[in-house]
């Protein structure tokens, strides 16, 4: 009703609309914004989907990088990545890996995707266990950003929330409380 409010009350024109036009105005209103939301999922920032799938190949890990944000970005709309996005898991760039893994995570929440989660996990392990290592902000967060799906990361989070980078530590504590469930 609101709506129909606001379309009466922009303009001269606008008030002689009755409310059969206004009811075809309302839909043509509802079915754009369908067309948009389902027209997302086909084109993320400047790009089709289909270039951002095929930029997973690209030789620049850079821009491999870039096409597992955007596509992270689509969320579950975004489906018809998967396939390329699992390919990735196993990219010859840990950065390109990390992203593929929360791209996937973010596409789908069905909690399917056990191998991304140990993906993100082991790069926060590994670089734990060397001397000075700095575990990727970016893994931290992939496992925060899969909340409860993630449990099994808990202990290796905890010990990230005591490293000694700052950084670390902070992005560490914000995704065990994810995970957790705690500070809604």
């Amino acid at each position: 009703m609101g709506l129909l409010n606001v379309v009466r009350e922009t303009g001269p024109r606008c008030r002689s609309i009755g409310w059969r036009r206004e009811g075809v105005l309302l839909a043509i209103i509802l079915s754009v914004g369908f067309y948009a939301g389902s027209l997302r999922a086909q084109i993320l920032g400047n790009k089709p989907l289909a270039q951002w799938i095929a930029q997973l190949d690209d030789l620049a890990p850079s821009q491999r990088l870039m096409a597992t944000y955007q596509l992270a970005e689509c969320g579950p709309e975004c489906s018809r990545a998967l396939p390329a996005l699992q390919r990735k898991l196993d990219d010859r760039d840990e950065s390109v890996r990390i992203g593929a893994a929360r791209a996937l995570l973010a596409i789908d929440t069905t909690g399917r995707e056990d191998r991304a989660i140990d993906l993100l996990m082991e790069a926060v392990t590994r670089a734990l266990s060397q001397r000075g290592g700095i575990p990727s902000v970016q893994a931290i967060r992939g496992l925060g950003d899969a909340g409860p799906r993630a449990q099994r990361a808990i202990p290796v989070l905890q010990q990230a929330s005591h490293h000694w980078a700052g950084s670390v530590q902070s992005e560490a504590k914000r995704a065990l409380i994810k995970i957790q469930g705690q500070g809604r």
